[in-house]
Formats: structure tokens, C-alpha cells, sequence
């Protein structure tokens, strides 16, 4: 059992918390969220148009375990953000009016990031962008591309 936050609502939102609660997790959703509703969360699932780039840099040092962004125009933020800050992140390219193929995507996310596993390659690097990884030799950052 895992403590899951949807951010956002609609249609996606309820079938998504649907599915997960009949799995045993906990989920709370909400409309909006700030800091405080992070507490004890293991993933999540942000699925309204927003930018999550504050509340993602406000959760480094929380229980959150990965983040699900559903595609709507922030998804470089997103991955750069998660990446530098060690956040395992899926991003839901389906469109959610395909209600079957979005849910099970959102499921495939879902449980590869409980898994510890891979969300894959379509999700990591949803538009193209190869997040680089920073390491320090000599007191001089070297930047290399990540395999």
C-alpha cells in the first residue's frame, strides 16, 4: 500500500483514484496543493495544466518517492527539475479523452515508479530532451549526456 496525491480533477483524476484505491492505496485528491500535502506521499500525480515546478522544488526533502505529469506543455520543466533533484518522473503522453489508453499508461507509470523500476524511455525523455548528468573532477563540473 502506498499514499498517492492527484493534483488536478476531472474525468483522468476519478478513474485514476478509482483504480488505485481498489488496489488498497491511499489517495487524496485535490484541485490545488501546496507543501503540506506532500506529507507521507509516495507518489505523485499531477494531472492538472499548471506548472509543478514550485511544488516539485518544494518536495526535495519529502517522502515522495516519483512524480506523473501528465503532458500539457510543461514537460522539459518537469524533467529537468525532477532530474537535478534525484526524482524519478514519468510523463503521460496519451491523450486523456482515450480514457483506456490513458489509464493504463498512467497505471504502467504508476507502477514502475512503486517499483523503483524505469518508467522507460517514451517517458523519461517525452519531447526529445536528454537530461545530462553533473559530477565534479578536480573542483571542475564536467556535463556528459546520459546512456
Amino acid at each position: 500500500m502506498a499514499r498517492f496525491l492527484i493534483v488536478g480533477h476531472g474525468p483522468s483524476s476519478s478513474a485514476l483514484a478509482d483504480e488505485l484505491g481498489r488496489e488498497g492505496h491511499v489517495v487524496s485528491a485535490v484541485a490545488y496543493t501546496d507543501r503540506g500535502a506532500l506529507e507521507h506521499v509516495a507518489i505523485v500525480c499531477w494531472l492538472d495544466g499548471s506548472s509543478p515546478e514550485r511544488f516539485l522544488l518544494g518536495s526535495v526533502d519529502s517522502s515522495m518517492r516519483g512524480f506523473v505529469y501528465q503532458a500539457g506543455g510543461w514537460e522539459r520543466s518537469v524533467l529537468e527539475t525532477a532530474g537535478r533533484n534525484s526524482i524519478p518522473a514519468a510523463i503521460l503522453t496519451v491523450d486523456p479523452l482515450d480514457s483506456d489508453g490513458w489509464l493504463a499508461q498512467a497505471r504502467a507509470a504508476v507502477s514502475s515508479l512503486l517499483e523503483g523500476r524505469d518508467p522507460g524511455a517514451e517517458a523519461r525523455y517525452a519531447i526529445g530532451y536528454t537530461p545530462k548528468s553533473r559530477s565534479t573532477f578536480d573542483g571542475e563540473a564536467s556535463t556528459q549526456e546520459d546512456s
